[in-house]
């Protein structure tokens, strides 16, 4: 009688079989540990063709970022064969070839930055880019509200533009973006980011962005969320603007958000900057449109 004898392959020669079928791929010499719950790493240039960049070091570590150490990496994970820097300034660093490991908590880079500048334009409708137009208006002498730039403006009685107030209906003019006028205690000609609040000259001119079809970015005094895109804002003036730098304290008030048409402005999309488009944090960087213009108001904003 014929016995059928079935031949087993080995456990051993399987895997080797198995590891025999594997891509072959080289080791990466950035490979990286894990970050620590919490943490972020990247890797931050330190030298290129052989010299220090020390600007991109040092703007690294002033956004927080921190190197890390082999040390650290081995109480972390216990012995690792990632690429230490063995001599230099960077002596006990994870690094290799003017390369060093950094890291930082998540929330740091997630969050955005608190800075408000008033409106500020990027661009037009249709995607073409904003070129520098403005127009000049007249600012009546001792007037007494400063205006800074960034901040809407809006006609009065007399000729002449002042500040839009939040909670303004009157329609828009534009955007201030500076003024020129005959300082009354030099008599000399001259040119500022702001107007200084009760300036007694005859000859002041305010430079108005008045194209009603320019997009600005503006930060919202909140976190921004997609949904509320196209709806019609006030502002708040979250800070008063700086004499200093003549920038608006302006912001996006984002519990104001509507369909009324008298509204001044209307939300388009979010910023594209990395620094300030987080939806979910405070401070979302809004690009908008003047929605209650005096060259013509737009439609209703959706709620």
């Amino acid at each position: 009688m014929t016995k059928n004898i079935v031949k087993k392959t080995s456990r051993a020669s399987q895997e080797k079989k198995d590891i025999r079928n594997k891509p072959w791929s080289p080791p990466s010499s950035l490979d990286a540990p894990p970050a620590p719950q919490g943490y972020c790493h990247r890797w931050i240039r330190v030298e290129s063709v052989g010299f220090m960049d020390s600007g991109n070091v040092s703007k690294k570590l002033r956004e927080g970022w921190e190197f890390v150490r082999a040390e650290e990496v081995t109480n972390e994970i216990g012995d690792h064969d990632y690429p230490v820097i063995h001599e230099g300034k960077h002596q006990g660093l994870i690094g290799v070839g003017g390369l060093v490991l950094a890291t930082i908590l998540w929330s740091l880079i997630m969050a955005n930055q608190d800075a408000a500048f008033g409106m500020r334009p990027v661009g037009r409708v249709g995607g073409t880019p904003y070129t520098g137009g403005q127009t000049r208006y007249r600012i009546a002498a001792n007037y007494g509200t400063g205006i800074f730039k960034g901040d809407m403006v809006m006609q009065v009685t007399g000729g002449t533009v002042e500040v839009h107030a939040d909670g303004g209906t009157v329609p828009v003019v534009g955007v201030f973006n500076g003024c020129r006028y005959t300082d009354p205690s030099t008599g000399k000609e001259t040119f500022s980011n702001f107007y200084p609040a009760s300036t007694n000259a005859s000859d002041i001119e305010a430079f108005i962005i008045d194209d009603p079809m320019v997009i600005f970015e503006i930060q919202a005094d909140a976190a921004f969320p997609i949904a509320d895109l196209f709806g019609n804002f006030d502002i708040v003036y979250t800070a008063a603007g700086s004499t200093t730098t003549g920038i608006s304290g302006a912001e996006l008030d984002v519990t104001t958000g509507a369909t009324t048409a008298g509204l001044p402005i209307k939300a388009i999309d979010v910023s594209r900057d990395p620094n300030n488009s987080d939806v979910g944090a405070d401070a979302t960087n809004v690009r908008v449109i003047i929605q209650n213009h005096i060259f013509g108001q737009k439609g209703a904003g959706l709620a």
